[in-house]
């Protein structure tokens, strides 16, 4: 059975996520260290924290896509808690965006937070539609 449209989408966009979140945390691990080379205690917190959280997000999106491709049956679920996980990942950088902290990133949260927030919100609406969920629950057990 061929995987149908809003399927794709739902991989497509958990894998470039993982990009974005993958790429985010390299740079403010970069950034930890800058702020470690220059005893900046709040910076360096910061950034490793932000970067274990993306790090944890990227591997998530990276390990649900693969899962429903496969049609394993927790996928479906899986990729709902991923989903909800990364809308309010992108909800907290608009919101870091806004907001002058020590070690905030304000144009980059900005667009890491309206792309991660948009494609969460459109996969999670494609996740409802019964297409989707018809193509990993007839999968054979």
């Amino acid at each position: 059975m061929r995987p149908p449209f809003s399927v794709g989408f739902v991989v497509a966009s958990e894998r470039a996520l993982g990009c974005l979140f993958s790429f985010y945390s390299l740079m403010l691990l970069v950034y930890g260290f800058y702020g470690l080379l220059h005893s900046a205690l709040t910076r360096v917190l910061g950034s490793f924290g932000l970067a274990v959280l993306l790090a944890a997000s990227a591997a998530g999106c990276f390990y649900t896509s693969a899962a429903f491709l496969k049609r394993q049956r927790w996928a479906w679920s899986a990729s709902w808690a991923v989903g909800l996980f990364v809308a309010a990942v992108g909800s907290f950088f608009l919101w870091q965006s806004s907001h002058r902290w020590p070690g905030g990133h304000g144009e980059v949260s900005l667009l890491v937070g309206l792309v991660s927030l948009l494609l969460a919100l459109i996969g999670l609406l494609l996740l409802i539609l019964p297409q989707t969920r018809r193509y990993v629950h007839s999968a054979q057990a």
